[in-house]
């Protein structure tokens, strides 16, 4: 059993109405804190009816202060949504005039593990839904298989304003909840899979099974090692792209992940610029702002491709010569057969250098001997680490993004 969008709106009005009916008079703003993947559809739904100010809060960094602290406990039985699975909808509630003056906080840990804030606003998301909607082409009736949480930036806009926007169905798979059995899944056919490259083993078992329009992928680096399975793959989606994108600025550019180019494209209405040696995104998906100045370095092309070199602040000094941890990384990876690969400077004046290197290799042990430093010297002039360590497996969080504290 499942609900459909206005089955799924019209529960979250009459939580507002019966709930929160003090919270709307004193005009409050919302702090969402939804702890499984039915409540929170259903806080997303009433989040987006609330006109005084939205704190999404995934992980419950925070306590409410002004706001009015909401979470599953207050949802009254017969108002859940009895599953993780939303029905396509021709009479879909479509009130996006009034999402034009909508203001959303998105709570995330950070880097640090301190709660961040990130401003965005209902014309900034819907500006990005109308260039993403175009790009993709998803028609009424179409199913959606979700695998990120509807939590996140990537995951809110592609798994649920997206399938709302387009009046098609989604279905989320929570991998919390234990094994999958794909047999079990709604759709024989999905026109799209929204995925991270941490769920790439499921997605591979996806394909063996399932007609599959167009493959999303987002949240983290895809990689060479999946991009090569992937092109090798008997039987591959329609089309495979990888988002590239922040929390902060939405998404930069997408690019195919069955082409051999690394290049990237910008989506529709995104420009980038440089101005006194910073990066902008001149983008309509940061309103009100114009533009935002860029976290990530990019190697911009003549004809308006770019590479993605990785964040600026993963810039490094040593023995007074600048270095980029990207390099490193590649570096690695290419010499341990595209392994997956982190690396940190641990800055320190007491070493002559100025600081020491430190990576991590997602491999079974392996020596690191003569030889590859050798192999690694002829890839990158920067310096060999000082530490490396082998892990079977990486910790990753929901959005497939490794976390290692270093």
């Amino acid at each position: 059993m499942s609900l459909n969008w206005s089955q799924l709106f019209a529960r979250a009005e009459r939580m507002r109405d019966e709930v929160l009916h003090e919270a709307w008079a004193k005009e409050l703003p919302l702090l969402l804190q939804p702890s499984t993947r039915p409540g929170s559809l259903l806080l997303l739904a009433l989040g987006f009816m609330w006109p005084f100010g939205v704190i999404l809060d995934e992980k419950n960094l925070l306590r409410g202060g002004t706001a009015f602290r909401l979470d599953e406990r207050l949802i009254p039985a017969d108002l859940m949504p009895p599953s993780e699975r939303i029905e396509a909808d021709p009479v879909a509630p479509a009130f996006w005039s009034r999402l034009e003056e909508w203001q959303l906080t998105l709570c995330t840990s950070g880097s640090t593990g301190e709660p961040k804030r990130i401003q965005k606003t209902g014309a900034g998301l819907l500006a990005e839904v109308r260039d993403l909607a175009g790009i993709y082409g998803w028609r009424e009736g179409d199913a959606i298989l979700s695998l990120v949480s509807p939590l996140h930036i990537y995951g809110l806009l592609h798994s649920f304003l997206l399938p709302w926007f387009c009046r098609a169905s989604v279905e989320f798979v929570n991998f919390q909840k234990g094994p999958i059995d794909i047999p079990d899944l709604a759709s024989t056919r999905y026109a799209a899979v929204i995925a991270v490259p941490a769920t790439w083993s499921f997605v591979k078992d996806l394909l063996n099974s399932r007609s599959l329009g167009t493959l999303v992928m987002s949240g983290a680096p895809f990689g060479a090692k999946r991009r090569g399975e992937l092109q090798e793959f008997s039987r591959k989606p329609e089309r495979a792209v990888e988002i590239l994108g922040s929390t902060e600025t939405g998404g930069i550019g997408m690019r195919s992940l069955l082409e051999p180019e690394d290049c990237f494209r910008c989506l529709p209405s995104v420009r980038i610029m440089e101005e006194s040696g910073e990066q902008w995104v001149l983008s309509p998906y940061v309103q009100p702002a114009t533009r935002w100045v860029l976290a990530d370095r990019l190697e911009v092309k003549s004809d308006g491709r770019f590479l993605h070199q990785g964040r600026s602040d993963r810039i490094f000094k040593y023995a007074g010569q600048r270095y980029a941890l990207a390099e490193v990384e590649t570096a690695l990876s290419r010499i341990h057969a595209h392994a997956e690969t982190l690396a940190f400077f641990h800055r320190d004046d007491a070493v002559a250098q100025g600081g020491w290197l430190e990576a991590w290799i997602e491999s079974d042990p392996l020596p690191v001997d003569a030889e590859v430093r050798r192999r690694y010297q002829a890839e990158t002039p920067a310096p060999f680490p000082h530490r490396v360590h082998f892990m079977p497996s990486f910790p990753r969080d929901g959005q497939g993004k490794v976390q290692i504290l270093t």
